[in-house]
């Protein structure tokens, strides 16, 4: 019975977001286009006032700008009373997990994304030479390095299946990728001229994070040092209404995001902070009201069948919201995720809440 509800769920969508020229005049109509050019330029200035804010105070206190740590990628967003807030990504049987695999078949509904442009921000640009994704990525600006995490959150949502193990949720469908730093207002943009849907593996790292800079790496503090939590956990802050402002003026846009990875992260012996989570531990775009956030759960090689089946990931972060609203809403497969690889037409396996939410926003594709 789930089965036949997730299908039925999945072709709703497609008549109300299939890209025919009527559908796509009713986007159009419907979108608020005075808004989102207003909130694009909002967005675009803000991004301006905290880039040159970052170039000023990230020399004189010698505060690295990127870093790679096992954890995943980081890169520096904005200061917030002083400290400095990073970007931090939220590192093949997902289809079945989910139920996508059955929409794939010929005899029945033969769904592949074909002709469905699904929108990317990541952490930098995706392996578009990879086998697995020729001819069907596009980059919206120049100049990024190739980044793991983007061409493996890429080829979880389109690949081709030249290797069946890693064939995406939309192996027909395109991509269209930016990078992460200047989000809302590309994604104003976006909406602006027709975007239907857009996937973003990342948030911001609140609570611990672990840190690297050029000789130490270790669990840092990301809340205020004198609050025993941080408080951006299940808050509805200033980038959570970005997302809502943008997703309210453009109703046939669907934002998706990942829920993070934060449940449990943290030393064991600091008396000041405890680790984060496991109960309230979504934060920024998760906390959004008008995007789908999701979280990770354990493969279930034959799909789904009944409750017992779901196993949670030990990392995937929880909800509530401070409001009370449950997050995430909904999860999907994000353990040992077989994908593109950065490098030439390798691949790799990577887990996180990032692969759950790109196998979703795939998946409505």
């Amino acid at each position: 019975m789930k089965k036949i509800i997730t299908l039925l769920i999945l072709i709703y969508l497609l008549q109300n977001l299939c890209a025919t020229d009527s559908n796509l005049s009713q986007v159009y109509k419907n979108t608020n286009h005075v808004k989102l050019e207003k909130l694009k330029n909002k967005f675009q200035n803000l991004w301006e006032i905290n880039s040159l804010e970052i170039e000023q105070k990230s020399h004189l206190r010698n505060i690295p700008r990127k870093f790679t740590t096992a954890y995943g990628f980081y890169q520096l967003a904005y200061y917030q009373n002083e400290l400095p807030i990073y970007l931090e990504t939220q590192n093949a049987d997902v289809a079945e997990t989910i139920s996508t695999a059955p929409l794939h078949i010929p005899s029945s509904y033969n769904l592949e994304g074909e002709n469905i442009m699904i929108h990317l921000w990541d952490a930098g640009a995706v392996n578009s030479s990879h086998i697995e994704l020729l001819g069907r990525t596009f980059p919206a600006e120049s100049g990024d390095n190739i980044n793991q995490h983007t061409s493996h959150v890429a080829g979880t949502m389109i690949a081709s299946g030249v290797n069946p193990a890693a064939k995406g949720m939309a192996p027909k469908a395109n991509i269209k990728f930016y990078n992460w730093v200047n989000d809302a207002a590309e994604m104003a943009e976006a909406a602006n001229n027709g975007a239907i849907l857009s996937s973003h593996s990342y948030s911001y790292a609140r609570g611990w994070y672990w840190y690297s800079n050029w000789f130490f790496s270790y669990w840092k503090w990301a809340g205020d040092n004198n609050t025993y939590e941080d408080e951006n956990f299940g808050l509805y802050n200033i980038n959570s209404q970005k997302f809502d402002q943008i997703a309210q003026a453009a109703p046939y846009y669907q934002i998706v995001v990942a829920a993070g990875n934060d449940r449990d992260d943290g030393p064991d012996n600091d008396n000041d902070h405890p680790a984060d989570g496991d109960y309230d531990s979504i934060s920024d775009y998760g906390i959004s009201k008008n995007v789908i956030t999701v979280g990770a759960v354990e493969d279930i090689a034959n799909g789904y069948s009944n409750p017992n089946d779901v196993i949670m990931t030990s990392y995937s972060s929880w909800g509530p919201c401070d409001d009370g609203r449950i997050k995430p809403d909904i999860v999907s497969s994000g353990t040992s995720v077989f994908s593109c690889d950065a490098n030439s037409n390798d691949y790799t396996t990577i887990s996180g809440t990032s692969m759950a939410s790109a196998s979703v926003t795939s998946s409505l594709a």
